[in-house]
This record gives structure tokens, sequence and C-alpha cells, in this order.
């Protein structure tokens, strides 16, 4: 069996709506919805652009290939999102420091190139899509500081501009879009007076460019992932104030105001990255002291439960997860743990369009 062709089977059978659904932050195309075969944000109403037969694949159906490594020094500690139907990595740890330049990847001739740089270099940064634009939250610097940054990518012109500072510098959270706004939670906080492990909720408004507090998460951690899907925004995982990879699962209600702590993801893991799908929410990769790790789960909220999918053909932190077209990409990361570094490209789909 070929590299590019590793087939993972997961544990029990579940239905799969990947070709139906989209990541509701790593998608971007017009106002906040989605491209063709993905979903509206915050909806689980899917957008039928696919026949039956590829819109309900079982997980053993499903595989992951590899594609055109992504070019230039390999990096670690990325972000990704979907844009326009290509796959945007922004930044990162490179093996000679930090960098703040932008790959871009079309799934159509499977082929990369560069856009404009972020206006600084930086690693552990988060980023959202919201009107055609892309929004890149903190991050820390070469001399590992922590910023409260904020900048917009506008694609017909290649360039960014600065947004209004988040109230709270800080590294590695994470980010999604709720109903027209950006949830950034988490993260750590470098240098400076205050400095530290975060629950810090803050959300921001991009049409009045304005920040404003949400209340804390239950679990302060760093290193983390979401996904939002029914309105709702959902945090997995993370890590501790002493290293301590997590298992946490809480999910926040903008309507009420609220935190509910949900069941904990099976597997404990920080340096994770992941997105909503099919209306679950999606958990790829990690670490622990003694090795990367290439798990793949999904949380459904319908059932509060955890499922089994197709392992990644290798661990990796650190790495890069967005959808497009109905598969998912994942890019880039750290094989071993600490500073590791790759550029492969991987895609999870159905065997029949794989």
């Amino acid at each position: 069996m070929s590299t590019n062709r590793r087939q993972f089977l997961r544990r029990g059978t579940v239905l799969t709506a990947l070709a139906l659904a989209g990541c509701t932050d790593r998608i971007g195309v017009g106002d906040d919805t989605a491209a063709p075969s993905t979903q509206a944000e915050n909806t689980d109403q899917p957008v039928q652009t696919e026949s039956p037969a590829q819109a309900t694949q079982t997980a053993e159906e499903m595989s992951w290939s590899e594609l055109t490594p992504m070019p230039g020094p390999e990096r670690t500690e990325v972000e990704t999102v979907a844009l326009n139907g290509e796959l945007y990595v922004i930044g990162g740890y490179v093996p000679d420091g930090v960098t703040g330049a932008v790959a871009v990847y079309n799934p159509e001739n499977d082929a990369w190139r560069s856009v404009a740089a972020l206006p600084q270099a930086l690693h552990h940064v988060k980023a959202v899509t919201h009107q055609g634009q892309i929004l890149v939250f903190g991050g820390y610097t070469e001399e590992e500081k922590s910023v409260a940054t904020t900048y917009a990518y506008d694609p017909q012109n290649d360039s960014w501009e600065k947004r209004a500072r988040m109230p709270t510098s800080r590294g590695a959270p994470t980010a999604e879009m709720v109903g027209g706004k950006a949830y950034v939670a988490g993260g750590y906080t470098k240098g400076g007076l205050v400095g530290g492990l975060k629950a810090t909720l803050e959300i921001y408004d991009p049409q009045a460019d304005k920040w404003s507090k949400g209340p804390d998460m239950p679990t302060a951690r760093n290193h983390l992932t979401s996904g939002s899907t029914g309105g709702k925004l959902y945090v997995v995982g993370g890590r501790s104030e002493f290293g301590e990879e997590m298992s946490a699962n809480e999910v926040f209600d903008p309507q009420a105001n609220e935190w509910t702590e949900l069941t904990p993801m099976p597997s404990e893991r920080g340096g994770v990255n992941g997105c909503a799908m099919g209306g679950k929410i999606f958990v790829l990769g990690g670490e622990k002291p003694e090795g990367t790790q290439a798990t793949v789960e999904a949380y459904d909220p319908q059932s509060d439960s955890w499922e089994q999918y197709p392992d990644m053909p290798e661990g990796r932190h650190g790495l890069g997860v967005a959808p497009i077209g109905g598969q998912l990409y994942a890019v880039s990361g750290g094989p071993e743990p600490g500073k590791e570094y790759s550029s492969t490209l991987w895609r999870l789909a159905a065997e029949n369009s794989a």
C-alpha cells in the first residue's frame, strides 16, 4: 500500500457529512458564508452539491493522501485557514527563526504560491475569515514576547492592515467566528507585568473594529483548538500552566453568555488543531512528552460523545488544519516534540474522491 493511499480504520462505524460541511472559522467567501459544498457560518444546514454516494461515507471508507509539500523552509506552529477555495498557511517557526510568510495552496492544480507576508514575523497566531478577508490575532515574536495585534488580510489587493488591538496580549489561543464576531479564547502571555496562562475570552466586532470581554473559560489553557457550530463555540484540549496535556471540552453559548463543561476528549492533547465539520468538532494531532500524536477524534454535540477517525499518516503538533470542498487538509507542524519542522500536506477524503 503506497504512502499516499494509507487507510486507517476507526473504531466503530459512523456516517460523516464531510462532503456537505465546512469549518466555520477556516472557510471564507463573501460575507461569512461558505464556499460550495460547505455550510454557512453558525448553521448546520448543508448546501447539497454532492451526490448522496459522496455525502455518506463511513470512516472506514476514508483515507489520507499525500499532496505537494509546501515550498520554502519547513515550518511548525503555523496557522491555516481556507479562503475562496484555497488554503492559506500563515507564519510559524522555521529552522533559522520565525517567519511571517504566507503560502497559499490551490487544490485544483495541486500547486502553491506566495502572497504578502504578515507585517511582522510571528508564530502561534490564530486566524479566522470574515467577509472575504483573513483576521489574524496575537502570537509570539522571535524574542518570544506575546503580542496583542490584530491584522486583516485582503486578497483583492494582497495587503495587510492593522485593526484594533486585543485587550490581552497572548499567543497560542484559539479563535472562531460566531454570529459575525470573532471569539478569541485562552492562550499564554509572555513578557510584561501580567504573564501566564489565560482563561480569557475576548470578542472582536469586525464591523465596529472594537473588542469586548466575555466570561472566562472554566479551564485556563493554551495550545488548544476549537470549532463553531449551531451558534456556539466549542473549545477542546490544550496545555496547562505546568505543561500538562489536557482533555477539557467546554462550550460557550453567546446567547446565554455562559460556559458549560462537556464530555472530555478521550485523549489528553495539547499542540492540536481542528475545526467544526458536519456539525462535529474535529481535533487533529498534538503532542505529549513521549512523542507527537497522529490521532483524529471528533466530538458530536448532539450526543455529547466522541468518535475515532482515521489517524494521520504521522504524528504532528503545531500543524495547520482546514477543509476545502468537503475534504480535510493538514499541513506542516512538528513530527517530534519541540522545535521540529515539516512541509507535508495531507488530505483526508473518501476513497473515491482521493
